[in-house]
Parts: structure tokens; C-alpha cells; sequence
């Protein structure tokens, strides 16, 4: 259906559409300005239009009250036809996804004062007590004089307020934080790690966390770590890895506070350097083709993981580089050394080499008194077998430790004795049960969920 009216606006256009409505050129014949009104798509019963509408204007409040150099400007919101609607700037410019694969390259200077701008608006906001929950490339304009502003605000909060959403959220996966997904409560630190994969993204053209589904990209982004951006770009400056270890902290306690400490590093970011302790683990894949900006819809999702290992990996001793030429997986470090803020990264390869030097051999005992035979020890107990078949798919959990995702695991070797086992799919109710298994044994678990 063509909409050539809303409330006194004039349509003359679509600009763009997506998962939460359209965005429409149009025309305010009382102001005289051309604005872009952005629709607002709503499925819900009929006991649930008033709650939503109550809950939308005071979310077009909230937005008005945000002016800011970095942030578009709310102008007006309103109701026609069963249609909510918000009339806001029309912005000449591109998205920021554009914006990146039209243009020329830009240098890491331009690229850190652009990102510092967007985490000035946002630090702005948050201030506000707004927090904008979907911040990716589509949602920053990129300004034809080159100055940034994030749209959006306030939309996705709007969306997954709705009674007939409960127990699922709105945003785009690859770009969420972890407590997001698992749908924890969140705050301007969610939007913090939202930014610093889009700086990841920009600086080394590979999405830190992506997969072939939406549940692959969720659980690498709840447990693990990307890949040293180093790896990607070997002539990225050491102070953006410092950033990004910080922005991309798996505990919202461990990363920046308030966007206005990333805004501050980014505009030093050529100061900063990367040392620290190990914050994770992450695997290159050379031959994995750039992330697609095209391919970033907010969408509904169901909280695939309500209860996962740990948010941030567990730390490990580093170890000796290896030599030229052999192979390693990269270690995502944090920044120590910073006294105001940073975290870095650090590429530790997997060979075994220590610092430390073996301890030196005990000389044997005197061999003048006899020493009796000993007992020779008991050969360990054999190792249960556990195989698994589960539909769709289910994480694995043993003793409450995550052992993987099953498909692709489908086997499992447990010792011999009693074992708590839980299979957990976010769209249902977890799977539990108790082994007792006995040294060789084989046992299946086989479960569908509905």
C-alpha cells in the first residue's frame, strides 16, 4: 500500500526500510523543510496498542530531549491511521556502511576522530539516560561536509518493550554485546562494545564475530575472543589494539565506563601501546572473506543462551614466541600498562616453551640400603564414552562446564562416576539429567527439541 500522506507530512519518497518500519522523504508544509519520517511497525493485540502507544511517546520524548552535533534531531511525533510515525532531520549523506565501501580509504587519524565523534553523541545521550541498544554501520550517517550522527535512538528499547516480545530482543547480533544477547540488563556499556566492533570492523574490513548463523555468531560473541587485529593488518598502530581490547571486554566492569574515556583514547590513540595480560583466545582465518555491511538487519531473536560459561575467558600464562614460520593462534590481550584506560592485545603463539628453567635432578638415593619393590600403581579406570544426537542443536553443559555445541559435538569422553548433564536450546526448556558411568561404558543421549 502507497502511503502519500502522515499527519500535515507529504511523502514524496522511500528512503530506506528495514526490520522495525520504513524511512520516507517528506515534505512539512507548516515549517517548510523536507524531513524523513520513520514508521514504526507494530503487531500486537488490540489489549496491547494502548501500552505500546503510551511507551512510544514517551520514547519520542526521551529523543527530543537529545541536541547534540552527533546525534539526529527528533523534530515531531505522531499517530495517523494506526500508523505511529517520527519526523526527524533529513540528513544529505550516506550510512556509514557506505560510507566505507564507496570511498576512498581513510587515514587512521580520520578514522579515530570519526568513531570518537559517534562516542561523543552517545556519551551525550548516555548522560541523558538513553542508551541506543543497535549501534552498527547502518545506524551512523556519514555527512556529505564529513561530520557523523547516529540515528535510531531509542527504537530498538521501543520494540522489545512490547508484551508480545517477552523473553526475546531486538538488535543486530555481530554488532550486541554479550549481556545483551543473554538478555541481562544493560546500559551505555553495551553501546560502547556495539562501537568497538564497528571501529574493529573499519579498521581491519572482518566483522570480529560472525558465523554462518545466528547462534554461531552468538556464542563466539558471548565466548570468544577475535582475532588479533594485527594479524588482519600488520601496520594497524599498537594504541587501537589497546582500544579494542578495552571496548571489546567480554564484562561490561572491565571495559571503558563511559563512552567520553573512549572518545579521549581514540583522539591519543597514536600514545598508546599494547601490553597486557591475556583476556582471550581467538583463531585467524586467512582466507575469510570481508564482512558484507550490507548484511546487517536488526532482527527478533529469542535468547539462544539465557545461562553460558563465564562472560570473560579465564587468564593463562603467556609464553615464549615461536619461530618464524611455525604456526600459532593469536591471544586477545588486554592493556595493564595504561594508567587512564586501554587494553590491548598480543599474538602468543601455542608451542610450550617456558621462561623458567627446569628444576635440577635430585641425585638418587644412597644405594647401599636395599630398597623394597613397590607396589605398582593401579592402571587408570577407563573412560566413559557419551555420544550425542541433538535437534536442532543444543549447547552442552557437564558438571556445569559448556563443553561445546552439539551439532557439530557428538561425542564426549567423561570419566567413570556420577555426572550432571544439562542440554540447553534458548527457545525451550533445558534438558537435564544424571549419569552414573562406569569405566567403558557407552552411553547416548538423544533429544529433539520442540
Amino acid at each position: 500500500m502507497t502511503i502519500e500522506q502522515l499527519g500535515r507530512y507529504r511523502i514524496d519518497g522511500i528512503l530506506g526500510e528495514g526490520a522495525m518500519g520504513v524511512v520516507y522523504r517528506a515534505f512539512d508544509p507548516l515549517l517548510e523543510r523536507v524531513v524523513a519520517v520513520k514508521t514504526i511497525k507494530f503487531d500486537a493485540s488490540l489489549s496491547d496498542r494502548d501500552s505500546f502507544e503510551r511507551r512510544f511517546f514517551r520514547e519520542a520524548k526521551s529523543i527530543a530531549r537529545l541536541s547534540h552535533p552527533a546525534i539526529v534531531t527528533l523534530y515531531d511525533a505522531g499517530k495517523a491511521d494506526e500508523v505511529a510515525y517520527m519526523a526527524m532531520e533529513f540528513l544529505e549523506g550516506r550510512e556509514l556502511r557506505q560510507f566505507i565501501a564507496e570511498s576512498e580509504p581513510q587515514s587512521y587519524a580520520r578514522i579515530a576522530e570519526m568513531v570518537a565523534a559517534v562516542a561523543d553523541g552517545l556519551d551525550y545521550a548516555h548522560r541523558q539516560g538513553v542508551v541506543h541498544r543497535d549501534i552498527k554501520p547502518a545506524n551512523i550517517m556519514v555527512l556529505d561536509d564529513g561530520a557523523v550522527k547516529i540515528t535510531d535512538f531509542g527504537i530498538a528499547q521501543l520494540q522489545s518493550g512490547t508484551k508480545t516480545m517477552t523473553g526475546h530482543m531486538l538488535g543486530t547480533p555481530k554488532y550486541m554485546a554479550p549481556e545483551q544477547i543473554m538478555g541481562h540488563p544493560v546500559d551505555g556499556r553495551a553501546d560502547i562494545f556495539s562501537l568497538g566492533v564497528v571501529l574493529y570492523q573499519w579498521l581491519t574490513g572482518i566483522a570480529p564475530f560472525d558465523g554462518d548463523t545466528v547462534t554461531t555468531i552468538m556464542y563466539r560473541v558471548i565466548n570468544e575472543g577475535p582475532v588479533l587485529p594485527t594479524r588482519l593488518q600488520p601496520a594497524l598502530p599498537p594504541g587501537f589494539e589497546a582500544i579494542l581490547a578495552r571496548a571489546l571486554a567480554k564484562k561490561p566492569e572491565e571495559r571503558y565506563q563511559n563512552a567520553s574515556e573512549l572518545a579521549a583514547d581514540l583522539r591519543r590513540y597514536a600514545e598508546l601501546v599494547s601490553t597486557g595480560p591475556i583476556l582471550g583466545l581467538a583463531t585467524v582465518q586467512p582466507n575469510k572473506a570481508p564482512a558484507d555491511p550490507s548484511d546487517e538487519p536488526t532482527v527478533l531473536l529469542a535468547h539462544p543462551f539465557n545461562d553460558t560459561r563465564p562472560l570473560a575467558p579465564q587468564s593463562a600464562p603467556q609464553v615464549r614466541p615461536a619461530k618464524s614460520g611455525k604456526s600459532g593462534k593469536g591471544l586477545w590481550l588486554g592493556l595493564s600498562a595504561l594508567a587512564v584506560a586501554g587494553a590491548a592485545f598480543a599474538l602468543l603463539p601455542g608451542d610450550k616453551g617456558g621462561d623458567h628453567p627446569a628444576a635440577p635432578l635430585q641425585p638418587p638415593p644412597p644405594t647401599a640400603t636395599p630398597i623394597a619393590a613397590e607396589t605398582p600403581p593401579a592402571e587408570p579406570k577407563k573412560p566413559a564414552r557419551v555420544s550425542l544426537a541433538i535437534a536442532p542443536w543444543g549447547e552442552v553443559v557437564i558438571n556445569g562446564e559448556v563443553k561445546g555445541v552439539s551439532p557439530p559435538l557428538d561425542d564426549l569422553e567423561l570419566p567413570p562416576g556420577h555426572h550432571e548433564v544439562e542440554i540447553r536450546n534458548g527457545q525451550s526448556e533445558p534438558h537435564r539429567m544424571t549419569l552414573e558411568l562406569g569405566p567403558g561404558e557407552s552411553y547416548k543421549i538423544k533429544h529433539k527439541f520442540k
